[in-house]
């Protein structure tokens, strides 16, 4: 019966064209790429937060609004400790604290003058800006903190923030219409 086909070889399935390997390689090195350059970009933000007097959360301390008992992410500890923290968690709380940050930022002198709290404001500033670049982040509170409709503007692009502290803030009702304008499904709690 010359008219069957003859069967295909074991061999010929298990061979990767250069081509596909290439592709494979590209896919994995992208993937990579991305990976390292979100834990940077988190670590950045972790640091900008913390300089400014900030505290965060991991995803694997924060449930359902709420602070939880675990003690670390998924990974061995070896791990972690070797490449970062930011490789295994995502910021998903951050609370600024005016007190806190001066304490932190002044020393013990915690007399509050125009010059202080116009430093305190840059590195608020700053740090929402970074704050800005953390898409998974879930809660912020900016309660009594000098937080201002400029600051405001950088949070304009977390989809992912469910509920946003305003309580005694330089905050007006014209920049909360404005963040409310673009994250309509954001609590905000003034």
């Amino acid at each position: 019966m010359p008219d069957q086909p003859l069967p295909v070889s074991r061999r010929r399935w298990l061979r990767i064209s250069v081509r596909g390997l290439i592709i494979l390689v590209l896919a994995i090195g992208g993937w990579l790429g991305w990976m390292v350059r979100s834990a940077r970009i988190q670590r950045e933000a972790v640091e900008a937060i913390q300089g400014a007097g900030g505290r965060i959360m991991y995803d694997w301390e924060w449930e359902n609004g709420y602070p939880t008992k675990n003690e670390g992410p998924w990974a061995p500890r070896w791990l972690v400790d070797r490449l970062g923290i930011d490789y295994f968690g995502s910021v998903v709380y951050v609370e600024f604290n005016v007190f806190d940050a001066f304490v932190m930022t002044m020393g013990e002198d915690t007399g509050i003058d125009a010059a202080k709290l116009r430093s305190y404001r840059r590195r608020l500033d700053s740090a929402l800006a970074q704050v800005g670049r953390l898409r998974r982040l879930e809660e912020l509170e900016l309660s009594s903190s000098e937080v201002t409709d400029a600051g405001l503007k950088h949070l304009m692009g977390l989809t992912a923030l469910k509920k946003l502290g305003l309580g005694s803030t330089q905050v007006t009702d014209a920049g909360v219409q404005e963040l409310q304008r673009a994250l309509p499904n954001l609590e905000i709690v003034r």
